[in-house]
């Protein structure tokens, strides 16, 4: 991942990749995707934009799982300078046919870029 394909500046890039590094290692292969979706994937963030990653499980972690990954990435944040936003789904939720009929399905398929 690159700067400039993306659009993270070096704050973002490294609260980002942290993030995803410790989501892989915590979760193993129940973790199926993280994906860096929105205006920073389209290289078109301003100042103002936050980072929007999707994690994508085999299946939904459990609240006190999830409330830890939001407590790591609240740190990394501060730590950073940084907004990340996190999406939190399930494969089937993703893929379900509902969710596929959705321009934001579409836009995060055509425009996001795994991490």
């Amino acid at each position: 991942m690159t700067v400039k394909r993306t659009g993270l500046n070096q704050q973002d890039e490294r609260t980002a990749t942290r993030l995803a590094s410790h989501v892989r290692s915590r979760f193993g292969e129940r973790l199926v995707q993280v994906v860096l979706y929105g205006s920073k994937a389209r290289g078109d963030s301003t100042v103002e934009s936050d980072t929007d990653l999707l994690l994508l499980f085999k299946d939904r972690p459990a609240h006190d799982e999830l409330r830890e990954v939001t407590s790591f990435r609240t740190e990394l944040d501060i730590e950073h300078g940084t907004v990340t936003t996190l999406l939190v789904e399930s494969v089937d939720e993703w893929r379900s046919p509902v969710n596929k009929a959705t321009q934001f399905y579409r836009n995060v398929s055509e425009q996001g870029i795994e991490l």
